[in-house]
């Protein structure tokens, strides 16, 4: 993450961080973009007065990603620590990784649903401003490289990255990239998406979004088998799902009250229908029925 914005760690302190993973079995979480190349591509851009959202991507592009993921990969090697590198953008960030542990580096590599179905186009939009996340989403081509990866196994698990924003923060931009809001809804839609444009698509199998989704998340945190599969033993959390209806993405018809969805009027095949939460109903017919405190602390 760039130093300005407070979140920034350096080579050395990753280092010792890795360093510090391995003694104590420990997984580091991190998000991969270069400062150094952020700072001067947005310096570029506000020196020429350039500052409009849809200019947003071309101050985080794909190098920004590549060259830190290949940086935290580096030192996950030399140090032998445990990396996990959220919310991947990128084909490039995924090659790196995986040619990483065939050469027996221990890095895991997630992704998101807008990376999936989302491209820098959205940023050309009039209402560009809605879609900034942090990484942006990328190009096409890198939509069609993500979903390989989750195919062949080089993607291991899908996540949200959620960040609800609520529309009028987000419209604070007024066109400007230096004052975007970064995050977007999406726990809500998550699965229908993915079942929709990956399992209906032919682009993954029902096993591999149960696996991304479930399964490897919880074999990687250290939940399973209480979390992650169906086993006796294992907590009954379970969703119904029907794979036929159809319908489009409403965000006037989610429980997520921020005003607005990056897949407003999307067209999706499979809805869930109810949720169970260790044995109990969660929700049903679009509601949360759950009285709150029914959550209970997991030891990994």
């Amino acid at each position: 993450m760039p130093e300005t914005e407070g979140w920034g760690v350096g080579d050395y302190e990753l280092l010792k961080i890795l360093k510090a993973s391995k003694r104590f079995s420990a997984l580091i979480e991190v998000h991969a973009e270069s400062s150094p190349i952020i700072d001067r591509f947005v310096k570029s851009f506000v020196e020429r007065k350039k500052t409009e959202v849809s200019n947003f991507y071309y101050t985080r592009p794909n190098i920004a990603e590549e060259e830190a993921v290949k940086r935290a990969v580096f030192l996950a090697g030399k140090s032998g620590g445990n990396l996990y590198v959220v919310h991947t953008t990128t084909a490039g960030a995924v090659k790196i990784a995986a040619e990483a542990r065939k050469r027996g580096v221990g890095v895991i590599i997630e992704t998101c649903p807008q990376y999936l179905v989302l491209n820098k186009n959205v940023f050309e939009k009039k209402d560009g401003y809605l879609f900034a996340t942090c990484p942006p989403v990328k190009l096409q081509s890198d939509n069609k490289a993500l979903w390989e990866g989750i195919k062949n196994g080089n993607v291991k698990t899908v996540a949200t990255d959620h960040c609800a924003f609520s529309k009028s923060d987000k419209q604070k931009a007024k066109n400007d990239f230096r004052n975007l809001r970064f995050g977007m809804p999406g726990v809500e839609t998550s699965f229908p998406i993915l079942f929709s444009e990956g399992v209906v698509k032919k682009r993954i199998t029902l096993k591999k979004l149960a696996e991304v989704t479930s399964q490897n998340p919880a074999k990687i945190f250290g939940l399973y088998p209480k979390k992650g599969c169906i086993k006796i033993g294992s907590d009954a959390d379970l969703t119904i799902f029907d794979p036929k209806v159809k319908w489009r993405i409403d965000y006037t018809k989610l429980n997520t009250n921020c005003g607005w969805s990056p897949y407003q009027n999307m067209k999706i095949t499979g809805k869930t229908v109810m949720t169970l939460l260790r044995g109990k109903i969660i929700y049903a017919q679009g509601k949360f029925t759950s009285v709150r405190g029914y959550g209970k602390f997991l030891k990994r």
